[in-house]
């Protein structure tokens, strides 16, 4: 009997992520729900609200400003740098943008699939994972060239 529930669980869950995601388009969903951060590209005080890290490739890290608006940065995991590390609770000033079908001429093609909130397919460079979020904490999906893995990189170099 369990058997017959987790077959019937399971094709009511592939035929839900078949037909509804396949009636919006995933740009549709991140015009609606993801739309540009406040203060994309101008550099802004954020304060770290929390930071996972996604498999042995990214972290998520959790942002808010003053505002209280919600983001969450996705940074690929790098080496050790001599720079500080960022920690919980500080503020940072950073320059973030928004990563919804973000393209960049200069490299590798970078793109945000969004499959159902809070399961996020992302690819950076050559990496690709899934990124589960949640619907307490995960704000808008943003990147920044002031964080490398942990690192902070303040915005005037």
């Amino acid at each position: 009997m369990k058997i017959n529930k987790l077959i019937l669980f399971e094709a009511i869950t592939i035929f839900y992520l078949f037909v509804g995601c396949s009636s919006i388009n995933d740009k549709q969903i991140a015009a609606l729900k993801y739309r540009l951060p406040i203060f994309d590209s101008l550099p802004h005080l954020y304060k770290v609200e929390r930071i996972r890290s996604i498999n042995k490739i990214a972290y998520a890290i959790d942002l808010t400003d003053e505002g209280k608006y919600s983001y969450t940065l996705i940074s690929l995991k790098s080496e050790k740098l001599e720079r500080e590390k960022i920690k919980k609770g500080k503020k940072y000033l950073l320059i973030i943008y928004a990563y919804y079908n973000y393209r960049d001429s200069n490299t590798k093609n970078n793109d945000i699939y969004i499959i159902g909130d809070p399961l996020f397919f992302i690819e950076i460079e050559d990496y690709k994972f899934w990124y589960y979020g949640d619907f307490k904490h995960t704000g808008h999906i943003v990147l920044s060239p002031n964080i490398k893995g942990l690192f902070y990189i303040p915005p005037d170099g």
